[in-house]
Protein backbone atom coordinates (compact mmCIF):
# COMPACT_ATOMS: atom_id res chain seq x y z
CA UNK A 1 0.00 0.00 0.00
CA UNK A 2 0.93 3.39 -0.35
CA UNK A 3 -0.46 6.87 -1.25
CA UNK A 4 -1.95 9.59 1.02
CA UNK A 5 -1.77 10.25 4.54
CA UNK A 6 -5.80 9.39 4.89
CA UNK A 7 -6.45 6.94 2.12
CA UNK A 8 -3.98 4.19 1.28
CA UNK A 9 -4.06 2.87 -2.08
CA UNK A 10 -2.80 -0.80 -3.32
CA UNK A 11 0.20 -0.75 -5.27
CA UNK A 12 -1.76 -2.83 -8.20
CA UNK A 13 -4.12 -0.01 -8.67
CA UNK A 14 -1.70 2.92 -8.53
CA UNK A 15 0.75 1.03 -10.80
CA UNK A 16 -2.71 0.12 -13.20
CA UNK A 17 -3.24 3.88 -12.88
CA UNK A 18 0.31 4.86 -14.44
CA UNK A 19 -0.02 2.00 -17.15
CA UNK A 20 -3.13 3.75 -18.56
CA UNK A 21 -1.61 7.39 -18.16
CA UNK A 22 1.47 6.46 -19.86
CA UNK A 23 -0.35 4.55 -22.37
CA UNK A 24 -2.98 6.94 -22.77
CA UNK A 25 -0.15 9.48 -23.45
CA UNK A 26 1.52 7.94 -25.97
CA UNK A 27 -1.36 6.83 -28.24
CA UNK A 28 -4.00 9.70 -27.68
CA UNK A 29 -2.33 12.91 -26.53
CA UNK A 30 -1.95 15.00 -29.90
CA UNK A 31 2.38 16.06 -30.06
CA UNK A 32 4.30 17.34 -32.54
CA UNK A 33 7.48 16.10 -32.68
CA UNK A 34 6.88 14.09 -28.92
CA UNK A 35 6.14 17.65 -27.53
CA UNK A 36 2.79 18.14 -25.73
CA UNK A 37 0.04 21.19 -26.04
CA UNK A 38 -0.49 22.86 -23.24
CA UNK A 39 -4.48 22.35 -23.20
CA UNK A 40 -5.65 19.28 -24.53
CA UNK A 41 -9.08 17.80 -24.42
CA UNK A 42 -8.99 14.75 -20.74
CA UNK A 43 -10.98 12.90 -23.14
CA UNK A 44 -9.70 12.50 -26.34
CA UNK A 45 -6.02 13.93 -25.94
CA UNK A 46 -6.51 16.30 -28.67
CA UNK A 47 -5.71 20.21 -28.39
CA UNK A 48 -8.08 22.88 -27.42
CA UNK A 49 -8.51 26.18 -26.95
CA UNK A 50 -5.83 26.91 -29.84
CA UNK A 51 -3.57 26.59 -27.45
CA UNK A 52 0.64 25.72 -28.56
CA UNK A 53 3.07 23.31 -28.37
CA UNK A 54 4.47 23.62 -24.98
CA UNK A 55 8.01 22.12 -24.15
CA UNK A 56 7.57 23.09 -20.19
CA UNK A 57 4.17 21.10 -19.76
CA UNK A 58 6.08 18.43 -21.32
CA UNK A 59 9.17 18.28 -19.03
CA UNK A 60 6.94 18.47 -16.47
CA UNK A 61 5.12 15.27 -17.53
CA UNK A 62 7.91 13.61 -18.89
CA UNK A 63 9.36 13.97 -15.02
CA UNK A 64 6.77 12.33 -13.67
CA UNK A 65 6.77 9.85 -15.85
CA UNK A 66 10.86 9.10 -15.80
CA UNK A 67 10.46 8.95 -11.98
CA UNK A 68 7.43 6.08 -12.30
CA UNK A 69 9.81 4.93 -15.01
CA UNK A 70 12.50 4.49 -12.06
CA UNK A 71 10.12 3.56 -8.97
CA UNK A 72 8.24 0.84 -10.52
CA UNK A 73 9.91 -2.87 -10.84
CA UNK A 74 7.01 -2.85 -13.98
CA UNK A 75 8.74 -3.61 -17.80
CA UNK A 76 5.31 -2.23 -19.15
CA UNK A 77 5.99 1.18 -17.41
CA UNK A 78 9.12 1.52 -18.04
CA UNK A 79 8.59 0.52 -21.69
CA UNK A 80 6.23 3.58 -21.85
CA UNK A 81 8.01 6.00 -20.03
CA UNK A 82 11.18 5.11 -22.41
CA UNK A 83 9.18 5.57 -25.62
CA UNK A 84 7.47 8.80 -24.78
CA UNK A 85 10.77 10.16 -23.54
CA UNK A 86 12.51 8.77 -26.65
CA UNK A 87 10.23 10.44 -29.02
CA UNK A 88 11.06 13.69 -27.82
CA UNK A 89 12.83 15.66 -30.90
CA UNK A 90 14.67 18.32 -28.63
CA UNK A 91 16.93 20.46 -31.26
CA UNK A 92 13.33 21.18 -32.69
CA UNK A 93 11.88 22.76 -30.05
CA UNK A 94 15.54 25.19 -30.65
CA UNK A 95 13.79 26.26 -34.04
CA UNK A 96 17.39 27.30 -35.41
CA UNK A 97 18.56 29.50 -32.08
CA UNK A 98 20.75 29.12 -29.30
CA UNK A 99 17.87 28.12 -26.97
CA UNK A 100 14.28 26.71 -26.95
CA UNK A 101 11.56 28.45 -28.13
CA UNK A 102 8.69 28.79 -25.28
CA UNK A 103 6.38 26.89 -28.16
CA UNK A 104 5.03 26.58 -31.17
CA UNK A 105 1.33 27.21 -32.88
CA UNK A 106 0.55 25.69 -35.73
CA UNK A 107 -1.64 28.59 -37.25
CA UNK A 108 1.42 31.04 -36.33
CA UNK A 109 4.73 28.77 -35.83
CA UNK A 110 7.26 29.23 -33.10
CA UNK A 111 7.08 31.65 -30.50
CA UNK A 112 9.91 34.30 -30.16
CA UNK A 113 9.87 33.98 -26.66
CA UNK A 114 12.66 31.82 -25.66
CA UNK A 115 13.75 29.59 -22.86
CA UNK A 116 16.85 32.11 -21.83
CA UNK A 117 16.30 32.84 -18.29
CA UNK A 118 17.09 31.16 -15.16
CA UNK A 119 13.97 29.37 -14.21
CA UNK A 120 12.50 25.79 -15.00
CA UNK A 121 14.65 25.65 -18.28
CA UNK A 122 17.03 23.52 -16.47
CA UNK A 123 14.92 20.57 -16.50
CA UNK A 124 14.05 21.14 -19.71
CA UNK A 125 17.74 21.63 -21.06
CA UNK A 126 19.51 18.85 -18.80
CA UNK A 127 16.41 15.77 -20.52
CA UNK A 128 17.35 17.10 -24.00
CA UNK A 129 20.94 16.29 -23.24
CA UNK A 130 20.13 13.21 -21.41
CA UNK A 131 18.44 12.41 -24.75
CA UNK A 132 19.33 9.17 -26.21
CA UNK A 133 17.40 9.50 -29.76
CA UNK A 134 17.92 13.29 -30.18
CA UNK A 135 20.72 15.03 -27.86
CA UNK A 136 21.30 18.31 -27.99
CA UNK A 137 24.42 19.35 -28.94
CA UNK A 138 26.89 19.38 -25.73
CA UNK A 139 27.60 23.18 -26.88
CA UNK A 140 24.30 23.69 -25.77
CA UNK A 141 25.69 23.64 -21.94
CA UNK A 142 27.37 26.88 -22.41
CA UNK A 143 24.25 28.57 -24.01
CA UNK A 144 22.42 27.52 -21.05
CA UNK A 145 24.67 28.11 -18.14
CA UNK A 146 24.87 31.85 -19.19
CA UNK A 147 21.40 32.01 -19.17
CA UNK A 148 21.07 30.43 -15.68
CA UNK A 149 23.73 33.39 -14.47
CA UNK A 150 23.16 36.17 -16.85
CA UNK A 151 20.44 37.88 -13.63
Amino acid sequence: MRCGAKGWEEDAAVRDRVRTTLSFALKNIQHQHGFLYHFISGETGQRILNSEVSPIDTCLFLCGALTCRAYFDDKEIQQLATEFYERIEWPWILHGGQTFSMGWIPEQGFLKSRWDTYSELMMMYLLGFASRTHTLAPAGVERVAAAAFRI
